[in-house]
């Protein structure tokens, strides 16, 4: 049985950015073996479905849809019916537009008005999941230094900061002075009160700041690939436990979203050391990733039922820390930000990354306005704002606010914008502005810590990861500079002139 399915893109509507609309991107084939079937749109357009019926005519369970929904994956140009079996790395990576398999489309928003969103939901679970082999489980765990005894009893601490009790551990023949829920270090905490406390109004070492912790490490410490003497270690058997890790980075939570669990765990086992992954060799043997999958499968469904009282996140603490509450995935979002006053614009969609040929970086960015359905003529030379000129090894600043402000103009209705760039203040003779070495493409802008920064999509990077990855960023300098690096860190860019779209 074939299907033709209509897939449509979300657009903030440009006449009043508080609203969207739904345009239509391409038809899809999709061929389905279940018997007694049709594919179903919602009348606002933001899930595709399947009605069925059993052969037998009993009604589908709750397991029955779920796992029904795991097999529909579809990819850019087809849709295919996936087997758990045939759920591959490259599957999941290629898939752009999940597709949702609903059976009663009044029964799927019942549960949204009820709270239960399927993201927080695994998330949660994932959460609680690292918690049993720590032994932390339960409100207790919040309290529980290693060695197992309570910060807040024993040792007569309390939750204004991490209580830093050091144990001497006999089984790792080391000190260790891990505490809560999550068994964070010290130097963790201190490290993340520094980085990111602001950004999540993290003061102390409560129990949601402990959560929220936990989000921040999954987030964002594994984006990167681990530095190369984490792989040049002298034991050889070492060595090729770590092989596994290499090229597996990124967001954690977004793996847990899109069921990617196994990655997910892998990632983790670099923080929490009793997951079966963990390359520190303090895992037991019998602790295998079908426990951890069966440990989770399990949480998640009591999470999917009610919301567990485990945690003490907040409802849509996902939207917090960058996501769609209720999809999960990155939407194209406005707001405007209590720490840097601006307002935020994430229109990021990584399948319309373009790796450039041999120096023709323009040439495939303007392929990736083409591929978000900007016209042909935009992003030329003839219609352009100069941010900066060279002059020897020194940049000087033009029409930064000029720039600026066209650049939001543009991701405020999901255009994506080309910008030309200073590459390491080599001299440039081969473009028509002298200062500009490179071009790529600006497709957000957000703020860390109050700092101001766009994100872009560098059509240099040798894999579409590292090319789109979230950490490409450009951070507004107090010189009116505009500049970050590389994916790799070898290259500093300095927007040079920003390429308007007609």
């Amino acid at each position: 049985m074939r299907f033709c399915i209509q897939v449509s893109r979300k657009i903030i509507d440009p006449n009043d950015f508080r609203n969207n609309y739904y345009v239509f991107e391409a038809d899809q084939l999709v061929a389905m073996s279940y018997p007694n079937a049709s594919l179903v749109r919602s009348p606002d357009m933001k899930t595709i479905g399947i009605k069925a019926t059993k052969q037998d005519e009993t009604p589908f369970t709750k397991e029955e849809k779920i796992a029904l929904r795991k097999q529909l994956i579809c990819f850019k140009n087809t849709a295919l019916i996936v087997e758990k079996s045939f759920l591959t790395e490259e599957a999941i990576e290629n898939c752009t537009v999940p597709v949702v398999v609903d059976f009663e489309m009044a029964e799927v928003e019942k549960e949204e008005k009820n709270g239960i969103c399927e993201a927080e939901a695994r998330v949660r679970a994932f959460m609680r999941m690292l918690r049993v082999k720590e032994d932390t489980v339960g409100d207790e765990g919040y309290e529980k230094n290693v060695g197992g005894k309570s910060f807040i009893k024993d040792y007569k601490k309390d939750w204004s900061t991490h209580p830093k009790v050091s144990i001497y551990i006999k089984r790792i023949r080391d000190s260790s002075n891990a505490a809560g829920a999550y068994q964070f270090m010290g130097k963790t905490y201190d490290e993340v009160i520094k980085n990111y406390g602001k950004r999540y109004k993290i003061t102390d070492f409560s129990k949601e700041a402990q959560d929220k912790m936990c989000l921040i490490l999954m987030k964002h410490y594994y984006t990167q690939d681990r530095p190369k003497e984490f792989y040049d270690t002298q034991s050889e058997n070492r060595k090729v436990w770590r092989k596994r890790f290499k090229g597996q980075q990124g967001d954690i939570i977004q793996f847990v979203i899109d069921n990617d669990i196994r990655r997910a765990a892998l990632l983790s086992s670099l923080c929490w050391a009793s997951l079966p992954d963990s390359p520190y060799g303090q895992q037991s043997a019998k602790y295998t990733f079908a426990d951890v999958k069966t440990i989770y499968d399990n949480y998640l469904k009591e999470e999917l039922i009610n919301p567990s009282n485990e945690l003490y996140l907040k409802k849509g603490f996902l939207k917090e820390f960058g996501y769609d509450c209720c999809t999960g995935q990155s939407d194209l979002e406005v707001g405007s930000c209590n720490e840097c006053n601006q307002d935020h614009y994430d229109i990021a969609r990584p399948e319309h990354w373009v790796h450039q040929k041999p120096e023709e970086c323009w040439q495939a960015s303007i392929e990736i306005l083409a591929n978000y359905g900007l016209k042909n003529n935009s992003g030329y030379s003839q219609n352009r704002i100069i941010m900066a000129d060279q002059s020897g090894t020194k940049l000087i600043p033009k029409e930064t606010q000029k720039a600026l402000d066209y650049i939001d103009s543009q991701l405020k209705i999901g255009k994506p914008v080309v910008v030309g760039l200073d590459d390491n203040l080599r001299k440039g003779t081969y473009n028509s502005h002298k200062a500009t070495e490179h071009f790529f493409v600006l497709v957000g802008k957000g703020c860390e810590d109050g700092k101001r920064y766009y994100r872009f999509f560098d059509v240099g990077a040798r894999s579409r990861e590292l090319g789109t990855g979230k950490n490409s960023r450009l951070f507004l300098l107090d010189n009116d500079l505009l500049q970050g690096k590389s994916a790799g860190g070898s290259h500093t860019y300095t927007i040079t002139e920003v390429r308007k779209n007609n």
